[in-house]
C-alpha cells in the first residue's frame, strides 16, 4: 500500500474575512484532492479580530492540524509537498478562484454538521428571515468600484416583500445583521453612501417582527450572524463573500440574492435589486 501524500500548505490568504478565507481554503483543498494529496494547513490568520485564534476552524468544524503539520515538517518525506508562505506556489496550474470540487463540498458540509455549536439556534417555532447588509469599510471607501458591492436598503425591503408573497408567510421574525459604519459613523447603521440611516424607520412596516444587530465586525458578532443566518428559514444576502459562504452551508434552505451574484447554495432565488422582480 502506498504512503499517503500530504500537501502542507502555508500560503492561504491572510488578514481577510471568513468568506474570502473559506473560498481560498476550499480551492486549495479541491486542488489537493484532484492531485492525490491530503491537505494540511496551519491555523488560518483572519482579520476583524480573529487572528490565529482557531475560531474560524471551530466555526466551520475544520480539524486543527497543528500537531500533524509539525510532525510532517519534522519528519520530511519525499512524497509530501510543502508550500511555504509567502512565496510558495503549487507545481501545477492552480484552480480558479471560487472553485469547489464536489468532494470538497461534501467534506466541508460534513465538518460543519459535526462541529461543536458555538451559538444557540434561532427559535424554530416561527419562520425566521435573516438579512445580511454589507456596509462597513466599503461604505466609507471613495472607490466607486468597491461601492458597487453595496445595495440600497430598498433592495432588502423588496426582498422581504418578495419572500413573504412567494411563501405566503404571515407570522415571522425578521433579523437584520449589518457591519455598520466606520469613521465618524462607526457603530451606526449607514446607507450605501456611508450616511446615517435608521433601521427602525427604514423597516417600519416590520417593527413588531424586527430584531437587529449593527456595529463594526468582531469575532462574536460575526459568528452570531454566520450561524443564525445559516439556520434561518430564508436568507436575504448581500453580494459578498460572507453571504456566499453562508449560502454554502444552508443545504436546501431558501437564499435570496441580487441578480448577477453567485450563490453557493442549492435553493436560490435571484431578484432585480431595483424592481424586486424574480429573474432567472
Amino acid at each position: 500500500m502506498s504512503k499517503p501524500r500530504y500537501l502542507i500548505y502555508d500560503n492561504l490568504v491572510q488578514g481577510a474575512g471568513m468568506g474570502h478565507t473559506a473560498r481560498d481554503y476550499m480551492r486549495i483543498h479541491s486542488w489537493a484532492i484532484i492531485h492525490g494529496y491530503t491537505l494540511v494547513t496551519p491555523l488560518c490568520d483572519l482579520g476583524h479580530g480573529f487572528g490565529k485564534s482557531g475560531l474560524f476552524e471551530k466555526a466551520l468544524g475544520i480539524p486543527n492540524q497543528k500537531n500533524l503539520r509539525k510532525f510532517l515538517l519534522d519528519n520530511p518525506q519525499t512524497q509530501n509537498l510543502h508550500v511555504p508562505h509567502p512565496q510558495g506556489a503549487l507545481p501545477h496550474k492552480p484552480l480558479p478562484n471560487g472553485y469547489v470540487s464536489p468532494k470538497t463540498r461534501k467534506v466541508f458540509l460534513n465538518y460543519y454538521n459535526n462541529r461543536v455549536p458555538l451559538t444557540e439556534p434561532p427559535n424554530q417555532d416561527i419562520k425566521n428571515i435573516t438579512i445580511s447588509i454589507r456596509r462597513g469599510d466599503a461604505a466609507m471607501c471613495p472607490d466607486t468600484i468597491v461601492r458597487r458591492r453595496l445595495l440600497p436598503t430598498s433592495y432588502f425591503l423588496q426582498a422581504v416583500r418578495r419572500a413573504l408573497d412567494l411563501f405566503a408567510i404571515k407570522d415571522f421574525k425578521l433579523t437584520i445583521f449589518s457591519d455598520g459604519g466606520m469613521g465618524e459613523h462607526r457603530g451606526s447603521y449607514v446607507d450605501e453612501f456611508g450616511n446615517p440611516e435608521s433601521i427602525l424607520d427604514s423597516f417600519s412596516p416590520y417593527t413588531n417582527s424586527l430584531n437587529f444587530a449593527v456595529g463594526p465586525p468582531s469575532p462574536r458578532t460575526t459568528l452570531e450572524q454566520f450561524h443564525h443566518s445559516i439556520q434561518s428559514d430564508i436568507f436575504i444576502a448581500s453580494p459578498s463573500g460572507f453571504s456566499k459562504l453562508i449560502s454554502f452551508y444552508r443545504e436546501g434552505r431558501v437564499n435570496i440574492f441580487p441578480k448577477r451574484s453567485n450563490s453557493l447554495g442549492t435553493n436560490n432565488i435571484y431578484i432585480d435589486p431595483h424592481t424586486g422582480d424574480v429573474v432567472q
